[in-house]
């Protein structure tokens, strides 16, 4: 029919440019350098600390790929409190515990230190380095805002480092069909 021609159209070429435009932004944002392990857009400061400036979401995903060694991604619907989810359902072990801990930190820096900010923590800017075993949130120009979303991400990704990650706890997303 006509209507199942257009949706598979659609569909077709939405995922298309999601695809592609995802592919794009990981190839650009997210390559390596092989000679020294470091994100070639990172910039070392003069105390040899690595550090960078996007969205807080995106610092937290670079947080997880350097300081636990896996894929942010994995982290996904995991559990039921990791990703876009979560709410009163019962938390399944210490890293989704991990992740709704997490969430709640994020509510109250949205209530506090960043309730003046339109997007709030998960899309706030902020600078971090990894020395390669201490994250430290720094170089954010006393942001009470951008220093609580920093401790966030960095409390979560320290909680992930302490638990180990169990397969039988990931659910597939959309993005696990896309990587």
């Amino acid at each position: 029919s006509l209507t199942h021609s257009l949706t598979l159209s659609l569909t077709h070429s939405l995922t298309h440019s999601l695809t592609h435009s995802l592919t794009h932004s990981l190839t650009h944002h997210y390559h390596q350098s092989s000679s020294d392990e470091e994100f070639s857009f990172f910039e070392s400061n003069p105390t040899g600390h690595v550090s960078r400036h996007k969205r807080s979401i995106n610092e937290f995903g670079n947080m997880i790929r350097r300081a636990v060694g896996r894929e942010a991604l994995l982290y996904n619907q995991y559990g039921n409190h990791c990703g876009f989810q979560g709410g009163d359902l019962p938390v399944v072990d210490e890293v989704d515990r991990c992740c709704y801990t997490h969430d709640r930190c994020y509510v109250d820096v949205d209530d506090g230190p960043c309730s003046s900010y339109w997007f709030g923590a998960s899309y706030i800017q902020y600078s971090w380095s990894w020395d390669g075993q201490n994250i430290t949130c720094d170089g954010n120009n006393n942001d009470p805002c951008r220093t609580a979303s920093c401790h966030c991400d960095k409390a979560a990704v320290e909680c992930f480092i302490r638990h180990p990650w169990n397969q039988d706890h990931k659910k597939t997303s959309i993005w696990d069909i896309l990587a």
